[in-house]
């Protein structure tokens, strides 16, 4: 028999009773903990987020994104995201070059940025460790020397912070600078706030809305169908207009994307029908519309309509990628979207169910 079990709270592999019930998997399953990542992945990340965005870090960046962070992918994100938006608009010719001093410069907004996360992160400890929290808290103060001994102590509640990512392994010191200023900040009062309720029992108004799963299930569904068979018609036609010719049909592409200097590297050295994959639904758009004359036979003579309905089917594509809640009046605006596409591509015999492969070969 093999199962898995996964998650961010490992007290389902740790802890031998629930509640005076014994845990049938304890000591059964061997945990297993994601290690934090390396200056040389972070570096890589990043670097491959910055190329579609337009920019272009220094490389002390990562060393100041692999101290603050303590390697945790989620929150270097975030915070790269922060310096992204605060730049406005991005250039189409040329890259925008981010040093150490755009993330100085914006840490209060990240660490604004950052607070539901590192809750997320204490959430656990709270319920669960209580006393871990509380060493938190004290080492938070600058009562280092205590919690120092006491860790040398309690062996097995060190190893628990390092495997978390909390604290660095060979030291007292914090993994997740932004963790201890959370704590010196809010540590009693998100405590406070959390701890006297149960897990079961903690109030509503403290959790995010419930998303309904067959909503999203089912706009997920949709927009995977109506999007591959977008990829595939573009493909077709554009390879029967320049003849499958990859140098005219890629320039057809890039020459209609308005990012065209970020977008464009994702076409050399690689066939057109492999890159047009790498292209986000937002990018469809613009190319349909640019080549309209070869597209207009399927969905009209002005791409008013098409423009609309793809407009809002990436709207839905929001709502199921981050587990919104769905209203009924926008899932039926989303469908009734999804349905008018479906109709126009149904046009080509076959396009729905038609391998990409075919036709764009």
């Amino acid at each position: 028999m093999t199962f898995c079990v996964a998650g961010v709270n490992p007290s389902s592999v740790e802890q031998s009773h629930f509640d005076q019930i014994p845990n049938p998997i304890f000591q059964l399953a061997v945990p297993f903990y994601l290690d934090p990542l390396t200056r040389a992945s972070v570096r890589d990340m990043v670097r491959s987020i910055a190329k579609y965005s337009g920019a272009t870090l220094d490389e002390d960046c990562f060393d100041l994104l692999s101290a603050e962070y303590g390697g945790h992918p989620y929150l270097i994100r975030l915070a790269c995201s922060e310096v992204l938006r605060s730049l406005g608009e991005m250039p189409v010719d040329r890259k925008v070059k981010i040093s150490k001093d755009n993330f100085s410069s914006l840490k209060d907004r990240i660490a604004i940025r950052l607070t539901q996360p590192i809750k997320d992160i204490l959430l656990s400890l709270v319920w669960w460790y209580p006393d871990e929290y509380e060493l938190l808290c004290l080492l938070a103060d600058g009562d280092v020397s205590f919690v120092q001994d006491f860790l040398a102590s309690e062996p097995e509640k060190a190893s628990r912070f390092a495997r978390y990512g909390l604290l660095e392994a060979d030291n007292a010191a914090f993994a997740i600078k932004e963790l201890r200023s959370f704590l010196v900040k809010s540590g009693e009062e998100y405590k406070g706030s959390i701890s006297p309720f149960t897990r079961g029992d903690l109030p509503l108004e403290c959790l995010p809305d419930e998303p309904d799963i067959a909503d999203l299930s089912a706009l997920f569904e949709s927009r995977t169908k109506i999007e591959y068979a977008l990829r595939k018609l573009l493909m077709i036609v554009l390879n029967y207009r320049f003849a499958f010719d990859d140098l005219k049909v890629a320039s057809a592409i890039c020459s209609a994307l308005p990012n065209n200097g970020q977008k464009v590297q994702l076409f050399v050295g690689r066939p057109p029908k492999e890159a047009v994959n790498e292209l986000y639904l937002s990018d469809l758009k613009p190319i349909f519309v640019r080549n309209w004359d070869n597209f207009s036979a399927y969905f009209g003579i002005k791409p008013d309509r098409f423009e609309m309905n793809i407009d809002t089917i990436n709207i839905a594509r929001r709502f199921e990628a981050h587990t919104k809640p769905v209203t009924e009046k926008d899932f039926e605006n989303f469908q009734n979207s999804y349905s008018w596409l479906r109709t126009q591509l149904q046009k080509v015999p076959g396009l729905m169910n038609m391998p990409m492969s075919a036709g764009a070969s």
